[in-house]
């Protein structure tokens, strides 16, 4: 059945390479225990801002590649490229500062040069926990500088652009 995706992409984050991401081939989704992808998240799902969150493939770098039997120019996808943009809603306290026990996300990736793993999930309600069966994408980078927003109307926020270094698919294990 179709169903609407709003509310629907989980943003995990953790700083620790999650087990089994770098070994094997990257076209092979990687399977992971619950227990192993779970550990020292931070749910970024609700830190998030929707309408300018992305993290994603953009387009491969092309190569000029076709034989010499053939006329006029042909073009071939070579190495993949990704992107990403973050902007992390902030969480202060009643004073104005800063809450640290919630303002978790920026507390993790607020800062250039941080690695981050962004385990996204897309499916059951954004809400919802990773679980056994899931399935999605892990994305491996790196913060840049962060920005101030061009509307700073709404919530106080910070845009964090993600030098995306990989990503790969993975499926969650019992």
């Amino acid at each position: 059945m179709l169903t609407l995706a709003d509310g629907r992409t989980r943003v995990d984050v953790t700083i620790t390479m999650p087990v089994g991401y770098d070994e094997g081939d990257f076209d092979t989704p990687v399977e992971i225990s619950l227990a192993t992808i779970t550990a020292g998240l931070v749910d970024a799902t609700c830190q998030i801002n929707k309408p300018d969150y992305r993290l994603s493939a953009t387009g491969s770098d092309t190569v000029a590649d076709q034989p010499l039997c053939r006329t006029g120019n042909a073009q071939t996808f070579g190495a993949s490229n990704y992107e990403g943009t973050v902007t992390v809603l902030r969480s202060l306290d009643a004073t104005g500062k800063v809450d640290t026990t919630t303002d978790t996300l920026y507390t993790a990736i607020g800062e250039k040069g941080v690695l981050a793993y962004f385990i996204e999930r897309t499916g059951p309600k954004a809400t919802v926990d990773l679980a056994v069966g899931d399935t999605g994408w892990i994305y491996e980078a790196v913060t840049d500088e962060p920005q101030a927003p061009q509307d700073r109307a709404g919530y106080v926020k910070e845009v964090v652009p993600l030098g995306v270094q990989s990503r790969r698919r993975f499926t969650v294990v019992a």
